[in-house]
């Protein structure tokens, strides 16, 4: 899980990209792969409707998010529940705030992302989501 916090909180800077479709991202299978991760480490994505599954093999952790996607390709993210629990550090943002992802780039390949915790926005992280499974 102490990952799962590290996928959503480490430092990064990035723009929204206004004037996107968006549509492409807002369902399907996508792949991600923490930045620093000392071994091979991947998280599936699924999004369906508006709910979000992230799987952490890895882990050992399923996490289901509620989601929706605006116009100008920014997704917010409320925790549902997950597999593992959540510790002290984590409840205070899983229950209680949502997680926001600024879309700031969309190709065939990948997007990317700046993302943060809309009460504590001090943290932003950008990363990149693949449409296909990929090492870094």
């Amino acid at each position: 899980m102490k990952r799962l916090i590290f996928y959503v909180c480490v430092i990064g800077f990035g723009s929204i990209s206004y004037g996107q479709d968006c549509s492409s991202i807002k369902h399907g299978t996508f792949y991600s792969y923490p930045r620093n991760s000392y071994v091979t480490h991947e998280v599936i994505i699924t999004r369906q409707d508006t709910i979000e599954t992230m799987i952490d093999e890895l882990l050992g952790d399923t996490s289901i998010w509620k989601f929706d996607i605006t116009n100008n390709c920014v997704v917010n993210l409320k925790f549902i529940r997950n597999t593992k629990g959540v510790n002290e550090f984590q409840s205070k943002y899983f229950y209680s705030d949502i997680y926001r992802e600024e879309t700031t780039k969309i190709t065939r390949e990948y997007y990317t992302y700046r993302g943060f915790w809309v009460q504590d926005s001090t943290r932003p992280y950008t990363d990149t989501i693949w449409r296909k499974p990929h090492r870094n």
